[in-house]
């Protein structure tokens, strides 16, 4: 799940995941709104990638995979077209449990050994109080190699990594295009709408 940060530091992606879940769609010309989140999601997610890649997002944030089987449908269609025209196709069966590993990855990728921190962890934990607590020596992660995220090539079998990196580097493509779309919609069709988040 990916952490929200405070309401004067969140971003425009962060408000719209905030908002799919909001109780009160109520409309405000005074200031914005959750409805106007929502919105300006919609209108940037007119292509199937497009609103995959909000739906991912917005997976990340709220913790569910609720739909992430019409995400991979979606990104499996995309992946098997990229690999057709290169000349690299993989079986069905093959490339659909590929996505479905990629999606979980991209939802979940912390690395396990350094706790998403990228430097490896000195110390024993305890749970009683902070003695023995585990800090950070200044090496980078070995498992990691410093990024805080666990590769996604060892989530797939050694023929599937070039592939599983595309696909990644799609996803990640796609959700900082359509986040960004999203919080130029919000800035440049709604901007007499006051400062409220």
């Amino acid at each position: 799940m990916i952490a929200i940060g405070k309401d004067d530091q969140i971003t425009a992606a962060e408000r719209y995941a905030l908002a799919t879940g909001s109780s009160n769609l109520t409309p405000n010309l005074g200031a914005r709104c959750d409805a106007d989140k929502l919105i300006a999601a919609a209108w940037v997610s007119k292509d199937p990638r497009r609103a995959a890649a909000m739906a991912l997002y917005r997976m990340a944030v709220v913790g569910s995979t609720n739909g992430l089987q019409t995400i991979a449908d979606t990104m499996d269609g995309w992946l098997n077209g990229k690999l057709q025209r290169k000349a690299r196709p993989i079986p069905k069966v093959q490339r659909r449990e590929m996505v479905v590993h990629v999606l979980r990855w991209w939802l979940r990728p912390t690395c396990g050994y350094c706790e998403g921190r990228a430097f490896e962890l000195v110390g024993e934990e305890r749970d009683d109080d902070r003695e023995g607590a585990r800090t950070l020596s200044g090496r980078a992660c070995k498992a990691c190699h410093g990024t805080g995220k666990r590769p996604v090539e060892r989530e797939v079998p050694p023929h599937l990594k070039d592939a599983a990196r595309q696909l990644a580097d799609e996803l990640d493509r796609l959700v900082l295009l359509v986040t960004g779309e999203m919080a130029r919609v919000l800035r440049d069709r709604m901007p007499d709408l006051g400062v409220a988040p």
